[in-house]
Parts: C-alpha cells; structure tokens; sequence
C-alpha cells in the first residue's frame, strides 16, 4: 500500500491534479485524495497545500520528493528483477539513444531479441548525448547508446566509429569533398536532435570558424527534405546517411570527423537479466 501512496503523490506532482492522477493511475479522484491524505498522516507533515486555484507542494514535500522517487524506482527495479529472475522473456528495457541509433540500427537488434524473447517490452527515450548520460547517470534508463566521451562517473564501451558527412541536393556528376576552411561559408539546415551538426560545429570553433545556420527545421526528416530542395546542407553520419531514400548526395569531408559511439552504463548490478542479455547482443554484433 505505501508504495501505491508514493506512486500517487509522485503524479500528482508531476500532473498538477488529483483528477488527472487518478485516470492515469486507475483511480477515483477520491481514491487519490484519501492515498495522499493517508500518507500525510503517515509522514506526520503537510506535502500538498489544496486549494481553489489548484495544488501546491509544500517546502517539505519538495525536500522528501527525491527519497519518495528513490523508493518508487528501488521498487519497479526490484519488481522487474524478480521477473527477469522467472523468466528473460519477460519485464522492459530502458534505454536512452542518439537520434542517429534511434533513426537507423536499433530496429535490427530489437528485431533479432525479439525472435528470441517475444514478450520483453521497450521503453526508448531520444536525446543528445549529454541528455542520455544524465539519465544513466540518474538511473532513469537502464543504459544508453551515445556519442562519446563518457563522463568520469559512468562506463562507456565502445561500439563503433561513425564518420560525419553532409547530405545535399542531387547534383549530375558531383563528386565533391569539402576541408574544413570551405565549410564555413555554406549553408546549414539545423533540426532539435541533431547532435552530429553540433559536433562538426565545435570542430570549426577550435579553428576560429562557424558554421552558418539559415534553416531550423522542425525534425531531421524535414531537414533532409530542405537540403533535397538545395536549401541547405544537413551535418549527419554516414550510417543515417545511407538510410535516407531521398534524390540527394552525400557529400564527404577532407577531415578527421570520426566520432566514437559507446554503450553507457552506471551500474550492471543494477540491470535486469533481461537487459543484460539485450546488452549481450548489443556487443556482439556491433563491438569494435
């Protein structure tokens, strides 16, 4: 019962409302009322100010929140090990990934478990690499794919190179390769999520250049589509790059662009066997 109480306090945080958490946990309005009102009771304090104009944490709910989450997650932990202990074909796999994993070879390898263990679920959480190692790091995801380096604090094993390129528009008999000092006066289309922009873009930095950005575009899809326009050109990796079915090039780069991708870990003792044997193919088909 107390972790049923922890799990509706956290949600009403996070929703702002009693309604809301109870439709998404299952529960009346009532229910969750007399959930928090009894853990109030138990905790001896006040976690939530209630009144007209909505719902406020108090001081102390916001000092006990982060050991309420700790419980919560030490139990779903607990809860998923105990079944993956019965069976691998069963429980979730966390995992943060890059846009660049997201968008290309993640697929195969979930197709491959999933021939094996048909039952295993997934929750996959997208986004850049210092996004994907805080969450490791906070042990929201049971582990990440990412671009190195890893933060001191964590692991990373190494998984592969990937080498940046631009995609542009379709030109008869191009065949072109750009330097770095030619990069600077070009057109650049820009998505949230594209990390590997970014990278080339701290590459010209450390030579006194920038990259000029004309275009944000709402996705990477809508980018490619741009740069397929001749609007721009879009920074990925080869691997993403041979992925697009697009009338368009791909452009190499006279530069050392190659980028390490790592598999990032907090703690293994904390991964369900489950994922353990996730991360077991993971390394076999794609380890350096």
């Amino acid at each position: 019962m107390g972790y049923t109480k922890y799990k509706a306090f956290l949600k009403v945080v996070e929703l702002n409302s009693f309604t809301k958490a109870g439709k998404c946990l299952g529960y009346t309005q009532s229910a969750i009322s007399q959930m928090l009102n009894s853990l109030e009771e138990e905790l001896n304090t006040t976690l939530l100010f209630r009144n007209k104009s909505g719902i406020k944490i108090t001081n102390e709910g916001i000092e006990l929140l982060p050991f309420i989450k700790e419980v919560c997650d030490s139990y779903d932990i607990l809860n998923e090990r105990a079944v993956s202990i019965n069976s691998i074909d069963r429980g979730i796999i966390k995992i943060g990934l890059i846009n660049s994993v997201a968008y290309t070879w993640i697929s195969d390898i979930m197709s491959e478990f999933r021939e094996k263990y048909p039952n295993v679920k997934y929750e996959l959480t997208t986004g850049n690499s210092k996004e994907i190692q805080n969450m490791v790091k906070s042990q929201d995801i049971d582990f990440g794919i990412a671009y190195s380096p890893v933060i001191s604090e964590l692991m990373g094993v190494k998984l592969m190179d990937e080498e940046l390129c631009l995609i542009g528009a379709k030109r008869d008999g191009a065949n072109q390769k750009f330097t770095i000092d030619q990069l600077a006066p070009l057109n650049f289309i820009w998505s949230k999520g594209n990390e590997e922009f970014c990278l080339l873009e701290e590459m010209l930095i450390k030579k006194g250049l920038n990259l000029k950005k004309v275009l944000e575009a709402p996705d990477l899809l809508a980018s490619v589509t741009l740069a397929e326009k001749d609007l721009g050109l879009v920074v990925v990796n080869k691997t993403l790059a041979e992925k697009f079915q697009y009338n368009i090039d791909v452009i190499e780069l006279e530069l050392d662009s190659t980028r390490e991708v790592s598999i990032i870990l907090n703690d293994l003792n904390r991964i369900s066997r489950t994922g353990k044997c996730f991360l077991d193919l993971l390394v076999e088909k794609y380890c350096e």
